[in-house]
């Protein structure tokens, strides 16, 4: 989830694109191109995808043809991520690698996002022994259930309305 967000606004920070199309100077092959930022633009010189460095780091975003985002893909502090974005702008779908708590190892997740663009399932490996976890939220945001495996145990971790641990199997 902290991937998206992050690619999001960095991506959003490229987002005054320009609509300068490019003029050919050559029919020339040119075997190198070197830039900081590539825009590709359609009949309308609309910006409809940009290659860039954001913070230092390379990101893709593909527009429509309203110039909203639809996804990024691209590195944020080292690790990569890829975000699909709502007709509204709202995140939908994420799938990134990055450390779920500072200091630890990146761990790969998928994050499904609701129409408001909030988590509502999270799967994702632990970076202990890399065990499987899935986690699901509530209209309230607060997690509601976890299913996981523990070395060869699978386990079932239900929340109550407040968020905290309210029974579980085994």
């Amino acid at each position: 989830a902290g991937y998206v967000g992050g690619l999001m606004s960095q991506a959003n920070t490229q987002a005054a694109v320009s609509s300068r199309a490019a003029k050919p100077q050559s029919s020339s092959t040119v075997k190198v191109i070197r830039t900081q930022r590539l825009e590709l633009v359609d009949g309308d010189r609309k910006t409809r995808a940009l290659l860039a460095l954001v913070s230092g780091e390379p990101v893709l975003t593909l527009y429509d043809k309203q110039r909203k985002m639809r996804l990024a893909l691209g590195l944020s502090d080292h690790e990569p991520g890829l975000a699909l974005l709502r007709a509204n702008g709202k995140p939908a779908l994420g799938i990134d690698l990055s450390p779920r708590e500072s200091g630890t190892e990146p761990e790969p997740a998928v994050v499904l996002y609701s129409t408001e663009g909030k988590p509502k399932t999270e799967m994702m490996l632990t970076a202990i022994d890399e065990d499987p976890q899935l986690n699901a939220y509530g209209k309230d945001d607060k997690l509601k259930a976890t299913v996981n495996v523990l070395g060869d145990v699978g386990q079932l971790q239900i929340y109550d309305a407040n968020g905290d641990l309210a029974g579980g199997i085994p």
